[in-house]
């Protein structure tokens, strides 16, 4: 008698299936790492986004403003501020001034953890925030 003739035919073929489980389960993790982290970057680039708008609403027309006139940002100060702290966050971004509302546009991209397995390198990030500049006198618009 044949001393392998009393092994399961089935002996092995459960490998296949815990390799693919566990590729699945990968991914399932990768997507959730990654896309997790894109929210987090998405959050972000809102956020500095918004400081620069900020920043950029702060270089306002000061001879109107001595004037006692309406308070409006100066575009090309408004520009250069929000660029240098666009810059300093080490993100890239366009600045916009109409009227007394200064607009802030930052794009970047987020590089993939787990997705890179796939063939996803990058995920693009954009965020957009605006700022109004209101003359204020102890918190309180005038």
């Amino acid at each position: 008698m044949n001393r392998h003739s009393n092994r399961d035919p089935e002996r092995g073929s459960i490998s296949l299936w815990v390799v693919l489980a566990s590729f699945c389960m990968i991914l399932i993790v990768g997507i959730a790492v990654d896309f997790s982290g894109h929210a987090a970057a998405e959050h972000q680039a809102r956020v500095s986004a918004g400081q620069a708008a900020r920043a950029a609403g702060q270089a306002v027309q000061l001879d109107a403003l001595v004037r006692g006139g309406e308070v409006r940002p100066d575009p090309a100060r408004a520009a250069a501020a929000g660029d240098a702290y666009l810059s300093q966050a080490g993100l890239s971004g366009t600045v916009s001034v109409s009227g007394t509302v200064v607009t802030v546009n930052v794009n970047s991209a987020y590089e993939c953890v787990f997705l890179s397995i796939i063939g996803l390198r990058t995920l693009p990030v954009s965020g957009t925030a605006s700022a109004d500049a209101v003359r204020a006198y102890q918190g309180a618009p005038r």
